[in-house]
């Protein structure tokens, strides 16, 4: 099961910006199975067994900006609780990761949500099957959003980037490996169906 972290903002989570039914609509897809929190919350002793992995979704939230730690304190309270599970992090979900990571953000000022040409290195688990990348392509378009963008770790560093997308003329990791089961990326396989298989190959590496 996947514990799924809501961190859509009131007043509800049907608008434009609202990633999380469209999250929920993938995961129910391929009927993988999930428990939904918002905050913290009590979790019956049932279903915290069968949790394990914790997608995080979006959020109008800006870790650029001044945040009361208990904006976003619950996201690390799931972490700390179900221990070393794999966690993927969309969106802010990514920036959350990256900046526990070590890494750095940079306020893009305005919003970006659109489709961005992506590139991806090599085939990442996550990326596996995804009926549009073939053998001999390495780049499809998919929707990439943010305020804040994480910025490249130095080639020193253990964070491997997964996937790159084309922006200002530059191409930007906007996918991450932050170690053998932390995932961020700032793109959106939710978007899309052809784009499902993402969750799907997370859940194959939550082993579920």
């Amino acid at each position: 099961m996947i514990l799924l972290i809501n961190n859509y903002i009131p007043p509800n989570d049907i608008d434009d910006l609202s990633f999380v039914p469209k999250i929920r609509k993938a995961l129910n897809h391929y009927k993988i199975p999930f428990y939904e929190v918002k905050k913290v919350q009590t979790i019956p002793n049932e279903i915290c067994d069968k949790i394990k992995g914790i997608i995080i979704s979006g959020s109008k939230l800006r870790l650029s900006k001044p945040l009361l730690f208990d904006d976003f304190a619950y996201i690390l309270y799931y972490i700390m609780k179900f221990g070393n599970i794999p966690v993927l992090g969309l969106c802010f979900g990514c920036q959350i990761l990256h900046v526990l990571n070590g890494g750095k953000l940079e306020d893009q000022i305005q919003l970006s949500c659109e489709d961005y040409l992506t590139e991806f290195p090599s085939i990442h688990p996550l990326f596996q099957n995804v009926s549009f990348l073939k053998k001999e392509d390495t780049f499809h378009r998919f929707s990439v959003c943010f305020h804040d963008l994480p910025l490249a770790f130095p080639k020193s560093s253990q964070v491997k980037h997964i996937a790159y997308f084309h922006h200002r003329e530059k191409k930007m990791p906007c996918a991450y490996e932050y170690s053998s089961n932390r995932f961020g990326m700032m793109i959106h396989p939710e978007m899309n169906k052809e784009t499902y298989i993402v969750f799907r190959n997370f859940a194959d590496i939550c082993k579920i």
